[in-house]
């Protein structure tokens, strides 16, 4: 960004240079004074970062294709790349599929997008969004050392969130399947800031305590022993899952999974109303009853009607799983099927699948399915979204072959239509999780879908497909589908499990989770927030043919031609210095990048990395910035050591090696402190035909040499695939907490001047340029000074 306290040199006035071609009507100048240039170079890549130039932000288009960069003679072209750089709202945060609202959009005073999750290093959290001022805010709901002792490291303990009808908001929160659970209620309407004290959910312990009682304990014992049958376990309360919703009159309704024990399972769904904003509950009514199975369920409210979109079972359970709808009409306190035929009232709960409207018949020859989304938009149209497992058709197993199906309501029956298909599961963990998909709840004709992109990625260095979010649009109800991609290569490799707020506002339509994911307890993911005008970044990677370290370096970017196609663009290929084999900046954590190239046998090579740690394990520990995958016999570790300190090793079958740069150290930090400041590590390493290893980090140069002998004789491919932020063998403990920025490879080992100058772009990014008043094409005059 362009510092606006200390813009660096003088502002002059625009010259009359010759203008590149009218079709651009502005343009800016911009300056790196002599003095922040270290030396002379060749094809040197320039960071210029334009985030606070507000007449460009009014301007230029919002996918940034009328953007192009000149040389100082205001015509000669400059290659260069936007920034593709991933928006985190909060590192190793996640949350599960079946809790809702995570995100709404409310509209009264303000005009906020309020988001609630949870983080395996800091707890629950809450951010809101103001669409007015344009800026976050954010809000610790508890944290872990509130939680000591209870189930941490879990995405289904994520919240859900309402807002009352004065206003004031109300999130739900808990751990999987235990008995604590939380209700949280803001102090004053619209504001994140400040809360009211937790108030804990105790009804499932209050049926406990009545299941539990020695007469009834003694009576099942009893009972046991003279029909021989086996006595049940305690009655052992917990919750799972949260949707909640404000009803017109102002009643709160909450929806959430019981657990009894494991011998006695009692899955049944659940709700409880409240008539004080939610700080008293009613008894607990269990809805839907499936013996021996485990119903699962998505919501969406519809005034006064609640939507159940539901499966009868979890399919590990049973095979033949189906999906049901029925709805709940508060008005009239009364259950219907999915045409508005009565099931009953409140005396007919709980009531069974079988009395619902099936939407997906399980028991055919498709596969078993499971629920993922349904939303009713705003003209009243209703859809579902569930996933078939249709494997065995195939002679496979039916976990591995995720069929993405869209089911929508015409007012009669409901239309069944299959999306997509993909036949690499998201979740090596659980094979039965997909990637996610989720109804846009403004127009149920738009879906966003996780998918692995089939094709190669864009950069020769990744060998592995990428998971990607895509937008789906069809116009007819789900017969036909167009599909376009959201995410970028750029930014990393797992995109996953997309939500769209309640009433979603046009800027803000989408978050997603962004990293590695195995399993419900095991990943390392961050919450990402897309914004359809500013997906793009304000940063620019521009190539400057030659540097003068005698001379102010000058170039122009030039910006606002709507008329501007693909075609038409200037070309941004070869932004790179002909030395630079591989280029890649985004927020990568758990991401893998692929194999080193064969050019590098035999040759010496310069690794340049950025990484920003957002918090560290607590106390010393270490953690791995890039690795090997660890499946290859041959590994390459770069990262901090117990000492906090740089540490690069290499191991083969027959041989370790570890170089330790104890003169660049890193801070040592808290990895559970909630507001962690950034720690940004600017690492180069020069590995030189003859083993040695050199390092510098922020610009400091280690006095340490060391030498990794076994390098000379590896191929690249021994090396195998390499991580960013990889997940640490279980005896190390904590992963990398933070995410890496940019991953640079050169052939060669690059001087001083190019190193110290690289490192400078990378730290000082807005300072480093000065960029000019405003200049704009004139017919009469040429390039002019805007007033």
């Amino acid at each position: 960004m362009v510092n606006q306290k200390e813009r660096v040199g003088c502002i002059l006035p625009t010259t009359a240079n010759s203008w590149l071609n009218p079709a651009w009507k502005r343009r800016k100048r911009i300056t790196v004074p002599r003095e922040k240039l270290e030396g002379a170079l060749k094809d040197f890549t320039l960071l210029v970062d334009l985030e606070h130039e507000a007449e460009l932000a009014q301007h230029a288009r919002a996918d940034g294709r009328d953007i192009l960069f000149t040389a100082g003679d205001g015509v000669t072209p400059l290659s260069h790349e936007r920034v593709v750089h991933q928006r985190l709202l909060r590192d190793q945060a996640v949350w599960t599929l079946w809790s809702d609202p995570r995100a709404v959009r409310h509209v009264d005073r303000h005009d906020r997008t309020y988001v609630a999750y949870y983080t395996t290093n800091q707890g629950w959290w809450i951010s809101a969004f103001d669409h007015e001022t344009r800026q976050w805010m954010h809000h610790q709901l508890r944290s872990h050392e509130q939680s000591a002792g209870g189930r941490w490291w879990d995405d289904h303990n994520n919240p859900a969130i309402t807002v009352r009808k004065d206003g004031r908001i109300v999130v739900i929160y808990g751990e999987h399947s235990t008995e604590h659970s939380w209700t949280r209620i803001s102090t004053e309407p619209e504001d994140i800031s400040s809360w009211q004290a937790e108030i804990p959910f105790t009804q499932e312990q209050a049926i406990a305590r009545r299941e539990n009682h020695p007469l009834k304990r003694y009576a099942r014992r009893a009972w046991a022993k003279l029909t021989g049958t086996q006595c049940p376990d305690p009655y052992q309360p917990s919750y799972s899952y949260v949707n909640l919703y404000t009803l017109p009159d102002g009643t709160l309704w909450r929806q959430y999974r019981p657990l009894r024990t494991w011998s006695g399972l009692s899955r049944n769904p659940t709700f409880v109303i409240s008539h004080d904003g939610g700080e008293t509950w009613s008894d607990p009514v269990r809805f839907i009853d499936e013996e021996k199975r485990s119903p699962y369920l998505v919501t969406a409210q519809q005034g006064n009607k609640i939507h159940f979109f539901f499966s009868d079972a979890h399919p590990d359970e049973w095979s033949h799983t189906s999906i049901y709808h029925a709805y709940y009409d508060h008005a009239a306190g009364t259950y219907h099927r999915s045409d508005g035929g009565l099931i009953g009232d409140a005396g007919c709960l709980p009531f069974t699948p079988a009395q619902a409207t099936k939407v997906y018949d399980g028991t055919t020859a498709a596969g078993e399915a499971w629920v993922y989304d349904i939303a009713v938009d705003t003209q009243g149209r209703l859809a579902g979204l569930f996933n078939v497992y249709a494997g065995e058709a195939k002679g496979e197993r039916s976990y591995q072959t995720h069929d993405y199906w869209y089911a929508y309501w015409n007012g009669s029956q409901w239309e069944n239509h299959r999306m997509a298909t993909e036949a690499d599961p998201c979740c090596t963990g659980q094979r039965r999780y997909s990637g996610g998909f989720i109804l846009d709840t403004t127009d149920v004709s738009v879906a966003y879908l996780s998918l692995v992109q089939p094709e190669q990625a864009e950069h020769a260095m990744f060998r592995q497909p990428t998971r990607h979010i895509w937008k789906y649009i069809t116009p007819d109800n789900g017969k036909r589908w167009e599909r376009e991609r959201i995410t970028r290569d750029e930014q990393g490799k797992a995109h996953s499990r997309p939500i769209v707020p309640l009433n979603r506002h046009p800027e803000l339509p989408l978050f997603w989770l962004y990293g590695h994911y195995v399993n419900y307890l095991d990943y390392h993911t961050g919450l990402a927030a897309y914004d359809h005008g500013q997906r793009l970044d304000s940063r620019h990677h521009v190539k400057i043919p030659v540097i003068d370290p005698e001379r102010d370096l000058e170039l122009y970017v030039y910006y606002d031609n709507p008329g501007v196609t693909a075609d038409s663009a200037h070309s941004k290929e070869e932004v790179w210095s002909p030395a630079c084999l591989y280029s890649y900046r985004g927020s990568l954590t758990q991401n893998t990048l692929g194999q080193l190239p064969p050019r590098l046998v035999g040759a010496g090579f310069t690794l340049e990395l950025v990484a920003v740690w957002a918090s560290s394990r607590k106390g010393e520990g270490e953690a791995a910035i890039l690795a090997s995958d660890p499946t290859s016999n041959t590994q390459l570790w770069i990262g901090k050591n117990h000492a906090e300190q740089l540490e690069v090793r290499f191991t083969t079958p027959s041989r370790q090696q570890a170089i330790t740069f104890a003169d660049l150290g890193f801070k040592a930090r808290d990895w559970q402190q909630a507001q962690a400041p950034l720690e940004r590590a600017v690492i180069q390493l020069s590995f030189q035909p003859d083993g040695a290893v050199k390092a510098r980090m922020n610009g400091r140069q280690s006095h340490t040499v060391g030498e990794l002998q076994a390098l000379k004789n590896t191929w690249p491919t021994d090396l195998g695939l390499l991580r960013t932020a990889p997940e640490p063998a279980e005896a190390e403990g904590m992963p990398f907490q933070g995410w890496v920025e940019v991953v640079r490879l050169y052939e060669g080992e690059l001087g001083d001047t190019w190193l110290t100058m690289s490192e400078r772009v990378e730290r000082e990014g807005a300072d480093l340029i000065a960029c000019h008043d405003e200049a704009r094409y004139s017919p009469d005059l040429g390039a002019r000074q805007a007033s």
